[in-house]
């Protein structure tokens, strides 16, 4: 039983609502798993309290997780959450 999803979307409002499509099947094929999507803030913040989704994780490639170390410290931080199944909609 997975408990916890990532979903690696994009920054983009047309590629986010396309990501946040693939919320509803997982949430009915793991209804009790905590769903998580990587996004930009500025898309977090337009999708707050979208039903389905339990978390954001911010990535600003341009402010905190500018540049290799940046990178490095926010896939860290992704890596202790702890997640089951990590889903990759972007290339």
């Amino acid at each position: 039983m997975l408990k916890r999803i990532l979903i690696l979307g994009h920054v983009n409002i047309g590629d986010v609502c396309y990501d946040l499509s693939v919320v509803s099947p997982l949430r009915n094929s793991f209804p009790d798993a905590e769903i998580s999507l990587v996004t930009s803030s500025a898309m977090r913040d337009l999708f707050k309290g979208y039903s389905g989704v339990d978390n954001f994780i911010t990535f600003d490639k341009h402010t905190d997780d500018r540049g290799l170390r940046g990178r490095l410290r926010f896939i860290n931080r992704v890596r202790k959450e702890g997640f089951g199944l990590v889903i990759v909609l972007n290339s």
